[in-house]
């Protein structure tokens, strides 16, 4: 596009996957192709048109497919000097609508742990190899006695002393074991 707003070129990538004609997109305001124009002509004024030098300005929008579809892309824009032509930026997309169901689906995952660990009538703790506790859930705290932010960054041995018996006994015992290979 131009500083005028005006799209001036578009690939074949671009308007199939947006579902246009050259004549339907070229010579038209950059942001119709945003699902929300509005929103798109915000960030143009806001961030796009003030682009200096090599700035890129980056960004995720959902863009118009057809009224009823629309895809999620990763948009990178900076300005681009060509000979003959004056004020060009370009406008470089890529397809991201799988790593958008990917967060989706994390993000609906993660409220399924969380709503299982905060409600769970067991107590549980998640520790990480070098068994600290990173978190506890309400039913531990209630077990034990002792507050989150009282065993958050603490060993597991705070909770179960003998753990510490258990986990040197183990360690020496693959000691002798590596000990007897050799």
């Amino acid at each position: 596009s131009d500083y005028e707003r005006m799209i001036l070129y578009a690939n074949n990538f671009i308007r199939e996957q947006l579902n246009l004609a050259n004549e339907k997109i070229l010579g038209k305001p950059i942001w119709i192709l945003n699902r929300d124009p509005e929103a798109g002509k915000k960030i143009f004024f806001e961030r796009i048109s003030n682009l200096k030098g090599n700035e890129v300005y980056s960004y995720h929008a959902e863009a118009n497919l057809r009224p009823d579809k629309s895809k999620w892309l990763d948009i990178n824009v900076r300005p681009l000097k060509i000979s003959g032509l004056e004020d060009v930026i370009i406008w470089v997309a890529s397809d991201i609508d799988f790593i958008k169901l990917m967060e989706k689906d994390l993000a609906r995952s993660n409220a399924r742990y969380q709503a299982i660990f905060e409600t769970a009538t067991e107590g549980i703790f998640i520790a990480d190899k070098r068994w600290t506790i990173r978190n506890i859930n309400p039913a531990l705290e209630k077990m034990f006695g002792y507050k989150r932010n009282e065993l958050i960054g603490q060993k597991v041995s705070k909770l179960i002393p003998c753990l510490e018996d258990i986990l040197n006994k183990l360690r020496q015992d693959h000691q002798n074991d590596t000990d007897i290979k050799k």
